[in-house]
């Protein structure tokens, strides 16, 4: 046992619905209209993820990956070993404490690694977008949020560097919008921005916290100070061309007392996965009605 969180966690996959919760015994993969499937790996991990239909779960020395049908591949971790990983079906990607970014295709093939330790970025999310062939790294260079953003290309890595630099993702960012938009969070609005770092919007969103996100729409968890709440939300992103917008869909009060829960836009949802003790976790749901009722995971 390597992890021994005080809640379980719950990880969404924001294209399946599919969910993975993490317990202090083990990673189980609950996916929708099939059997739970126990992920755990024979390794000491560090970290996990799901995206595209799969799960991959990383330690200082392997990476694990399960697809949907069962199948699963192993590979080794690079350098110290990975703290920070993303995967899109048979996409994975990591990255060290040190800033070392790697790209596997699939585990089955050679990795692609690129050293970004020369800007000092701390890592603190990886995402990628696998029909864009995009990889993001944002995390801390000397207390400032920074964003690492690269194309990878057939045995290459590609930095892109847009020429007014990208916006400071204070809270976070979130790849694969509609129309392949990325959202990056400030501390009082969500700029939308083109894979080249083209400003194309930008919401005000006063307290914002932290920012997820699909193809389905932008979710976020913002701090209300007159009324002294926490309040989550979600839209959809509209317009096309050099002009983006966000409609709300609904905003609510957090619901739970979960300080840290696990987000996601999918299913026509905000969908806030709940960690009530170390062993289950409860399943909410923000529609354009307000919350359905909650749903129970876990024994």
């Amino acid at each position: 046992m390597t992890i021994t969180p005080a809640r379980a966690r719950g990880l969404v996959d924001a294209s399946t619905g599919d969910l993975v919760v993490i317990t202090q015994q083990r990673i189980i993969w609950a996916r929708r209209g099939a059997t739970v499937v126990d992920v755990t790996p024979g390794f000491d991990w560090t970290c996990a993820a799901v995206g595209g239909g799969a799960v991959a779960v990383a330690g200082a020395d392997s990476v694990l990956w399960t697809g949907r049908d069962g199948s699963s591949q192993q590979g080794a971790a690079p350098g110290s070993g990975l703290c920070r990983l993303a995967v899109a079906g048979r996409l994975v990607a990591g990255a060290t404490r040190e800033g070392l970014v790697t790209v596997w295709e699939s585990l089955e093939a050679d990795p692609l690694s690129m050293d970004i330790a020369d800007i000092a970025v701390e890592p603190e999310e990886v995402g990628i977008d696998g029909r864009r062939r995009l990889v993001t790294v944002w995390g801390w260079q000397d207390q400032r949020a920074t964003l690492a953003a690269f194309d990878w290309r057939p045995e290459v890595l590609l930095p892109v560097l847009p020429a007014g630099g990208w916006p400071a993702p204070v809270t976070g960012v979130v790849l694969g919008l509609a129309g392949g938009v990325l959202g990056i969070g400030g501390t009082d609005a969500l700029t939308l921005v083109s894979t080249g770092g083209d400003v194309l919007g930008r919401v005000d969103l006063p307290g914002l916290e932290r920012v997820v996100g699909s193809a389905e729409g932008v979710g976020w968890v913002r701090s209300s100070n007159a009324d002294d709440v926490v309040l989550v939300g979600w839209g959809i992103v509209t317009g096309s061309g050099d002009r983006r917008a966000v409609d709300l869909v609904a905003e609510q009060p957090m619901p739970g007392s979960d300080p840290f829960p696990e987000l996601a836009v999918s299913g026509g949802a905000l969908v806030v996965a709940e960690g009530v003790d170390a062993h289950r976790l409860l399943v909410h749901r923000l529609t354009s009605r307000g919350w359905l009722d909650p749903e129970a995971v876990g024994p």
